[in-house]
């Protein structure tokens, strides 16, 4: 027994010197490349996220020019890639106007130069993990949003990350938890992406009624957000409530003009054929095409 103390006394001494040296030289690298000694930069950046969390597709756009901006007056600023990739992400499943493949394409690029200036850079882990994902590669999007997490498990976002990865993966009972961790981390912050990652996880799970509510707390807290509507209208016709779910499909086209079966499906890079038929049923039940 005295020799197993002594054992771990070593072995714990041993850890400690090495990961003293081992932290202070990776906090050290990690403060001259994540961040930036520039308040431009900074500023920029600052002004890029007023922007995202307006959660609308010009809002995103406009985020991208802040976030580049900032990247223009430091090329070393990672997060402000990571952002700017992020950015690119949503404009994609929002329905911007660029050409897919291109988007896609750009995204990825961003968010491989921000691990390259900081590979324990969590928001970057998090938007490789988003063009993972609009790119049609769950699995690659779990493990990318997942490295997020185990960065920094006290990061609302990266936890909405690997619960709307897990959402598109096929698991929705994963996607609950990760989701409900993301809303216990931060429980006055944004909300539209829990509402969201729950809506849909409960419809699959055939858990209708909470999906229902869930969604129409999206719509009413955030109405220029069209998958709310989509999601309410599938809930809404699961239950038989098809008068609802053809009036949310009505409002829904009212702030996106564009709103189709292709659009949502877009949204949702989903390549799972039976999930795909059972969501494009309920919708065309209630009146999308």
């Amino acid at each position: 027994m005295s020799d197993l103390f002594a054992l771990q006394d070593e072995i714990s001494s041993t850890i400690a010197a090495s990961m003293v040296g081992d932290l202070t030289r990776a906090e050290g690298e990690r403060a001259r490349q994540r961040g930036t000694q520039s308040l431009e930069a900074w500023s920029l950046y600052q002004l890029g996220m007023q922007h995202a969390e307006r959660f609308t597709l010009e809002d995103y756009q406009v985020a991208a020019k802040f976030f580049a901006q900032a990247v223009d007056r430091d090329p070393r600023f990672s997060t402000a890639l990571a952002q700017l990739a992020l950015s690119s992400v949503m404009e994609i499943g929002l329905g911007g106007s660029g050409v897919r493949e291109e988007m896609v394409a750009r995204a990825f690029d961003n968010a491989r130069r921000a691990i390259a200036l900081d590979a324990r850079d969590p928001t970057a882990h998090a938007a490789l993990g988003g063009a993972y994902l609009v790119a049609g590669d769950p699995k690659n999007g779990i493990d990318s949003t997942q490295r997020a997490v185990d960065l920094n498990p006290s990061m609302p976002e990266a936890w909405i990350w690997l619960g709307w990865a897990h959402v598109l993966a096929g698991n929705p009972q994963a996607a609950i938890v990760a989701t409900e961790r993301a809303a216990r981390l931060n429980p006055h912050g944004p909300m539209v992406w829990t509402y969201e990652n729950l809506s849909l996880a409960y419809w699959e799970l055939g858990r209708y009624s909470e999906g229902l509510e869930l969604a129409r707390q999206l719509v009413a807290r955030y109405p220029t957000y069209f998958t709310g509507y989509a999601y309410r209208a599938m809930n809404a016709v699961a239950l038989g409530n098809i008068d609802e779910a053809r009036a949310a499909i009505v409002q829904g086209r009212l702030v996106q003009p564009d709103l189709s079966i292709a659009l949502v499906q877009g949204y949702l890079s989903n390549e799972r054929p039976e999930i795909d038929a059972r969501r494009n049923q309920a919708l065309r039940a209630a009146g999308l095409e």
